[in-house]
């Protein structure tokens, strides 16, 4: 089984995997959707209990429906990611101390370390070189994460 750091516990009581022995120095990390999982919390905490009910009746596009939706895709891909082989290893969410951003995922395995990014969209993707279309639109989908990885490259 692939090395996932730590184990997670969803809302529901899912399971995802346990970590085998990861190394010392990537201890302490958090399960996958932790950041967004915690800022969905904290705006839903900040709503009445009206106001709750009503905004998930209508789906509203709030604030921490964004961050909702963003927790459950990063746990799904989570999920997925614990069912590589064994000489991967997998970091969610990894804090990069800048700006309270983070790395969603961070594969690290033979051929290198990927990090990799969640994002929840709806509509048809259409994939190019150069560029991901959502609906026939230009997304940031591929230009966000460059320039998120800009200040962690060291090369």
């Amino acid at each position: 089984m692939v090395s996932v750091v730590p184990d997670y516990a969803g809302p529901r009581g899912d399971q995802g995997a346990k970590p085998d022995s990861p190394p010392s120095d990537l201890e302490g990390t958090n399960p996958a959707g932790h950041s967004a999982r915690r800022r969905a919390d904290q705006l839903r905490a900040e709503q009445s209990g009206v106001t709750r009910v009503v905004t998930r009746m209508c789906d509203s596009r709030t604030e921490e429906r964004t961050w909702r939706l963003a927790a459950l895709g990063e746990e799904k891909v989570g999920r997925k990611l614990a069912q590589l082989p064994d000489q991967w290893t997998v970091v969610h969410d990894l804090d990069v101390q800048r700006d309270g951003a983070n790395i969603d995922h961070l594969l690290i395995g033979p051929p290198g370390v990927f990090p990799v990014t969640t994002t929840f969209v709806t509509g048809t993707l259409t994939v190019h070189d150069r560029a991901i279309l959502n609906d026939g639109r230009r997304t940031t989908l591929l230009s966000r994460p460059r320039a998120e990885a800009r200040p962690t490259h060291r090369g």
